[in-house]
């Protein structure tokens, strides 16, 4: 019998991928988790100080192959906290992101986000992992685009402008894809697609795949992969299965259509 289980926190886990914008806190709570492979401590100052080169998928690699620089730079008085900031590897920096706690991402404080030319693209404010207090986004010649109220996480109030600063109707800071019929018409497609391995039945094989891909713009499926794995034979069928979805209605992020990582989780249960 095949389970889906929600996951203890959300149904699904999403993430930006970095190459749409420069705001990419979700792909970056993702990625954090594996960039300590590949990685350079040293000090400055007082504060402890490392360093992760990434290539232009945001996959830690050598220097030599890297697009990306991460930077970690420790609170001298609590290692827990810290900021990191994310620079191109032509040295112009792409983010700066407040944590309370580097080891489990918990985002608190001011986190900012950069145009290529060195203007604040987003300045937006955490408690304890959720928007709260003011969020501010701006054009590229400056021009604010947006400034909202957030408490806990929740939407409060706001104000839209054009690019030329007058007033235009709200529209919302983030839309996550969604799939027809929601969560729920999502999991019953699941449910009536996967066929439990045989030879995975055989051999008492159960656990819960977690598979990771992108909804494009169009609301298509691309780049499916494994983020936790259970064993080979259940892996290719919760693979298989998440390569039949299509027709999401695609993310957008402050008014623009953006990639976004997904991750599903399926869970294997013999009877």
């Amino acid at each position: 019998m095949l389970k889906m289980k929600r996951s203890p926190t959300a149904p699904f886990l999403f993430g930006l991928i970095h190459d749409i914008c420069s705001s990419n806190l979700i792909l970056m709570r993702i990625l954090l988790i594996i960039l300590f492979s590949i990685s350079t401590f040293f000090v400055s100052g007082q504060n402890k100080t490392k360093v992760v080169f990434c290539d232009n998928l945001g996959t830690p690699c050598d220097s030599m192959y890297a697009s990306e620089k991460w930077v970690y730079i420790y609170d001298d008085a609590d290692e827990n906290k810290g900021v990191v900031k994310k620079y191109s590897i032509s040295g112009w920096l792409k983010s700066e992101i407040s944590f309370s706690d580097l080891e489990e991402l918990v985002m608190d404080g001011t986190c900012k986000y950069y145009f290529n030319n060195g203007n604040i693209k987003e300045h937006l404010n955490y408690r304890e992992d959720k928007l709260h207090g003011e969020i501010m986004t701006y054009y590229m010649n400056g021009q604010m685009k947006r400034k909202d109220h957030f408490e806990n996480g929740e939407f409060v109030d706001g104000k839209c402008y054009t690019q030329d600063g007058r007033d235009t109707t709200h529209f919302e800071y983030w839309l996550m894809p969604t799939y027809p019929g929601g969560d729920n018409g999502l999991y019953t497609f699941i449910v009536n697609k996967v066929k439990y391995p045989k030879k995975a039945r055989k051999k008492g094989i159960e656990g819960t795949v977690h598979v990771k891909f992108i909804v494009n713009k169009e609301g298509n499926v691309v780049d499916a992969r494994v983020s936790k794995s259970v064993h080979t034979l259940l892996d290719n069928e919760a693979i298989r299965v998440a390569k039949l979805l299509k027709g999401f209605t695609p993310g957008y992020h402050d008014g623009k259509k953006v990639k976004v990582w997904f991750t599903l989780p399926v869970r294997f249960q013999l009877n």
